[in-house]
């Protein structure tokens, strides 16, 4: 066998051992992939089950002292989001419709959203 010979049946030798990594590597990433993916959901649904707990018992004066601390905690929390909310549209100029609760600008008559008279 040549000089050349040789050196392309190395270079397929080469090729083909980094196709087969990369084949490995996409493989991994696609597994990863799946998996940040179910991990999502599974976030998803716990927050799911949270808000529906929330709801549920926000007002329920049986719950142990730990619920009691997240659920006042969350209260508090909100209360704090509708305050800087409000800030926030303060400074951009815009106020929330009283029927559908979108965002229009100050100067505006009626919801961009539902029509209704600002």
């Amino acid at each position: 066998m040549g000089l050349f010979e040789e050196t392309a049946v190395k270079a397929k030798d080469a090729f083909d051992a980094v196709a087969k990594k990369t084949n490995e590597v996409i493989s991994i990433q696609k597994l990863k992939i799946n998996a940040a993916r179910v991990e999502s959901q599974i976030s998803k649904d716990y927050e799911a089950l949270g808000r529906m707990f929330f709801d549920e018992n926000a007002d329920n004066e049986e719950l142990g002292e730990a619920y009691k601390t997240l659920i006042d905690g969350i209260k508090d929390s909100k209360e704090e989001l509708e305050s800087i909310n409000s800030q926030i549209d303060e400074q951009k100029k815009t106020i929330k419709c009283p029927n559908c609760g979108a965002k229009n600008p100050d100067v505006s008559k009626y919801c961009s959203e539902c029509g209704e008279k600002l």
